[in-house]
């Protein structure tokens, strides 16, 4: 898709928000999910199975970061910036934003 002299890939997925009270692993379709429950995991999919420059933001929806954190883990021994698991929120209402380069899993 051409916009404005700018080459956009067109993905045939909707852009998802959802929101989650339980443990839950990122789908493909995610693009931002609100954790509203405290003690929450997030799971990342394979990075094998994600294109590089996949996004995802997880955010503190319910302001309980301070009472227990999110945890995101990567599959298996993959790491988020050499880390896994990483501990996002010790803070409410904090968001964290990944990026796959097709290899490994960074923060923004």
């Amino acid at each position: 898709m051409l916009h404005r002299g700018i080459l956009f890939e067109e993905e045939e997925v909707n852009y998802v928000y959802r929101e989650t009270a339980v443990n839950t692993t990122v789908s493909l379709r995610d693009r931002v999910i609100g954790v509203t429950a405290t003690g929450t995991s997030i799971y990342l999919p394979p990075i094998s199975s994600v294109r590089a420059g996949f996004l995802i933001t997880i955010k503190d929806t319910g302001a309980f970061a301070t009472i227990s954190p999110t945890i995101v883990w990567p599959d298996g021994s993959e790491t988020i910036d050499g880390q896994n698991p990483i501990v996002v929120f010790t803070t409410d209402y904090t968001s964290l934003t990944l990026m796959s380069n097709g290899a490994q899993w960074s923060i923004l």
